[in-house]
């Protein structure tokens, strides 16, 4: 299955997905105001069995 299928499947988080695929986060709030530690990436990462 494609890497996106699994994720979502193990609910990995949708601006996680985005970010790991390189697609552009047009949402305002998660653009400038959300700041995510890499930390945040490995446990989503790590939901995908």
């Amino acid at each position: 299955m494609h890497f996106i299928t699994q994720a979502k499947k193990y609910g990995v988080d949708e601006y996680a997905i985005k970010y790991i695929v390189g697609h552009v986060i047009t949402d305002v709030t998660e653009k400038v105001y959300t700041k995510r530690e890499i930390e945040w990436l490995k446990t989503e990462i790590e939901k995908i069995k």
